[in-house]
């Protein structure tokens, strides 16, 4: 079953100055015994706070990954909740109010990560788990640890824009006995974000990384090469085409062409043409608010030009205040008209 015990014992979780573990800042090096009592802490908070039972369905979004990503993960599973990524029981989160509703979750019942992280004096919470409980749509009894050759220091971003990630990067990671630290970093986007990533992985000597979609490991390797970043010991991972891939041999071939990328400034279009490699689809993502007839026709002009370079068209578009990677999850949800 997916619990405490399927950590290896020897987790430590290294802070960064970018993501200190909140209410410990001073504590540089976190052991598996912390592990459990902050696991212990969501429990409670889950049971007793929130008032969830077995079975009800949990879903997080945290674009920012951390030491409680981990402990709130078990404290789930333990309690033989749902972990889901669509029509939740509840939600818990990290994002602002604007974000909450481009993504389309204020209807649901929600609740920050920073008002649920801290809430004083917890109670035991009595219950023995049966690992009755699906993991995003795999039963806990069913999950089989994928084989990856872990060792050194894995850097863990963010994986709530890509879920599968947690049972393809984020378990194995922490059940192998060869890492030596866990460190989180994640980012809300890749534009921002790929900065500080990129100065963890050379000041923490980062062993192994993995980076959601294409968009932000083209903007890693563009730091990369800006600050001067030697990569020779890292295994770079990125989630491309519903899989786990190694882009490091391959780079050339997930640059984007830059007539493609510049439609948008040849026809006057202010926004952000984005690709969505998962479903290898086109979206526009407006800077300003446009009234929807002229927004159609500027959609039709460079449908034009992006079908003639890509055989595709631009099948969504709107007015976002999100990031490039949440962007992209909007779009990918967003119904057809």
């Amino acid at each position: 079953m997916l619990n405490r015990y399927f950590v290896s014992e020897k987790f430590r979780y290294k802070t960064n100055e970018f993501n200190h573990r909140l209410g410990f800042p001073e504590e540089a090096i976190v052991k598996v015994g912390k592990l459990y009592k902050r696991i212990d802490y969501f429990k409670s908070v889950f049971i007793n706070d929130l008032t969830l039972q077995p079975k009800s369905n949990i879903m997080f979004y945290m674009t920012q990954t951390g030491f409680d990503t981990f402990a709130m993960f078990f404290a789930a599973t333990e309690l033989d909740l749902n972990i889901v990524d669509t029509d939740p029981d509840i939600l818990i989160h990290n994002l602002p109010d604007t974000l909450l509703i481009d993504q389309q979750f204020e209807n649901y019942r929600n609740y920050s990560y920073h008002d649920i992280c801290d809430v004083g004096k917890i109670k035991t919470v009595d219950y023995e788990q049966t690992g009755d409980s699906y993991i995003y749509g795999v039963h806990q009894k069913d999950y089989q640890v994928p084989n990856l050759p872990f060792k050194g220091n894995v850097l863990h971003t963010k994986y709530c824009t890509v879920p599968k990630l947690v049972l393809q990067w984020m378990l194995p990671a922490l059940a192998n006995d060869s890492v030596e630290s866990h460190i989180c970093l994640g980012f809300n986007d890749a534009e921002d974000g790929m900065g500080r990533i990129s100065f963890v992985v050379q000041r923490l000597d980062i062993n192994y990384i993995v980076l959601p979609c294409n968009e932000s490991i083209k903007k890693f390797y563009q730091e990369i090469r800006l600050r001067n970043v030697s990569t020779e010991h890292v295994e770079i991972y990125h989630w491309n085409n519903n899989e786990l891939r190694i882009p490091k041999n391959d780079l050339e071939n997930i640059k984007e062409d830059p007539n493609v990328k510049n439609i948008p400034q040849k026809y006057n279009v202010k926004g952000k043409l984005l690709k969505d490699d998962t479903n290898n689809e086109y979206y526009f993502q407006f800077e300003h608010q446009v009234e929807n007839s002229i927004a159609k026709i500027k959609i039709k002009i460079m449908s034009r030009e992006l079908e003639m370079r890509t055989g595709k068209n631009i099948s969504k578009y709107g007015y976002l205040e999100s990031g490039t990677d949440e962007s992209i999850m909007i779009f990918r949800n967003m119904k057809d008209d």
